[in-house]
């Protein structure tokens, strides 16, 4: 019933779901009747969306079910519904033009009837029904191949049928009179059928369309009428519009390509195979995810860690930066004081100027452990003051600073020069100007963010390898990553 009415309101793709359902259904409880029902409903279905040969198969499925049934079970249910599927398949035959395969089937028409008139649980009036259905279909075909003669006789039948005097049977005279070129009567029929059917179902369907407004327009066609044509065409073309929008595009087709086999256990063994393939390729994909995913735990986890050390390296950095600027005002503090400490002593006469002259030029003196201790502090009071002046001075930024330019700018032994450096600074000359040259390097990343590493590095009289490669020996981060945080 579902199946069917949604057929009649033009939803083909939800009568196709409820055929498919419903077959399921009626396999499992051997409903062959219902079943061949089914088919021609489906056939019905594919019909409407142009699928003509598999229409035609389902239907003539139905045909051979239901005639073993009636002649196997005699009785009224089993008679009607073979006329049923005979007469779809006639009205498609028709619309397809097979007229002669189309009068073939009259015998079976015939025999249909004759076994619900033999049937003693017909309902009163069926047999005039499918009989006036039959006749009105043959009296169309007769006229529209040119047997005009028989198509009268047969137009005349079925207006003496009792059926076709009925408000609900009407409507089986219109294609018979528009046909008999009487389109006055025709389209009194036509407007009478359009009333019944606005009060009793939804109109906004295919089938109103085709055959209601169809035969509406041929009847105005007919008559010359094209104001009414017009009108009518309008309707149609309205109507077609909505239904369009109601179905999505192509809905129908698709659910009919899925569906045209009739074979849905098959397409269920498809879908398990599909099952089975995805659940092998899971299986094979999922230790892959997980390494993956371990992979990239590893590399989140690693990147925290790394992220943790250069945010506590950086800060490191920033503290020695500030420790060594500190020392820097240290040494001058303590530079001035000695500074006044000795004059203080050579006002009053206890300091041996010339040994200590003599002994900063030869590097001798006492041996005793006293003049040792005050020969070491003397080298490094020495050591703070080169320090302090290169540094307050920033003779490290000059381009070709050296050793020969540091002795002519401050008096230290020859013979202690490298182990002054060596001693106090724990490096020699060289590695202790790129260590000046580095730190000013990170105080400008600081104080002028907006600078490249190359300006940088060009600034800090370094080149940009040798920036790159002491940064990352001595702190073991990039700058770039310095910069980062």
């Amino acid at each position: 019933m579902m199946a069917d009415e949604c057929h009649i309101c033009g939803d083909y793709a939800g009568s196709v779901d409820f055929c498919a359902d419903g077959l399921e259904l009626a396999k499992e409880i051997g409903d062959v009747s219902t079943a061949a029902n089914l088919h021609v409903t489906w056939g019905l279905n594919l019909l409407e969306m142009e699928q003509y040969e598999d229409a035609f198969r389902h239907i003539d499925f139905a045909v051979d079910i239901l005639s073993g049934e009636a002649h196997k079970n005699p009785c009224y249910e089993a008679w009607d519904d073979l006329f049923y599927a005979l007469g779809m398949k006639l009205n498609l035959l028709y619309e397809k033009g097979c007229y002669d395969e189309a009068v073939g089937m009259r015998r079976l028409m015939e025999e249909a009837i004759r076994g619900m008139e033999s049937s003693k649980d017909t309902p009163d009036g069926i047999v005039d029904m499918r009989r006036a259905e039959m006749d009105a279909c043959y009296c169309c075909i007769a006229y529209t191949t040119g047997r005009n003669a028989e198509g009268d006789s047969l137009c005349r039948v079925v207006e003496d049928n009792p059926y076709a005097s009925t408000p609900d049977g009407e409507y089986i005279r219109i294609p018979c009179l528009i046909l008999a070129k009487r389109y006055d009567e025709a389209l009194y029929y036509v407007r009478r059928e359009k009333k019944l059917l606005q009060e009793t179902t939804d109109t906004v369907n295919w089938d109103y369309i085709n055959p209601h407004l169809q035969t509406e327009l041929e009847a105005y066609v007919g008559k010359n009428d094209y104001r009414s044509v017009a009108r009518v065409q309008a309707t149609m073309f309205a109507l077609a519009d909505t239904l369009r929008k109601r179905e999505r595009g192509e809905d129908a087709l698709e659910l009919a390509e899925i569906y045209k086999t009739n074979e849905k256990e098959r397409e269920i063994e498809r879908q398990a195979d599909s099952l089975q393939r995805h659940q092998i390729v899971f299986s094979l994909l999922a230790p892959i995810v997980i390494l993956l995913v371990l992979y990239i735990w590893y590399i989140l986890r690693t990147g925290r860690v790394i992220r943790r050390k250069n945010e506590a390296m950086v800060k490191t950095i920033d503290e020695l930066i500030s420790y060594k600027g500190k020392f820097v005002e240290l040494q001058e503090e303590n530079i001035r004081l000695s500074e006044e400490l000795r004059r203080i002593c050579e006002i009053s006469g206890h300091c041996d100027a010339d040994n200590e002259e003599r002994e900063d030029e030869t590097g001798a003196g006492p041996e005793d452990g006293a003049s040792m201790s005050k020969m070491t502090e003397k080298y490094r009071s020495l050591f703070e003051r080169v320090n302090y002046e290169i540094v307050s001075r920033k003779l490290y930024l000059q381009p070709n600073f050296n050793k020969q330019e540091l002795l002519k700018e401050i008096h230290i032994p020859a013979n202690k020069f490298a182990a002054l450096f060596r001693e106090f600074a724990g490096c020699g000359f060289s590695q202790y100007i790129q260590d000046l040259r580095l730190d000013y390097a990170v105080r400008l990343m600081k104080e002028q963010p907006l600078w490249s590493l190359e300006a940088i590095a060009k600034e800090a009289q370094m080149s940009k390898a040798a920036f790159y490669s002491q940064f990352q020996k001595k702190y073991g981060m990039k700058p770039s990553q310095y910069r980062l945080k």
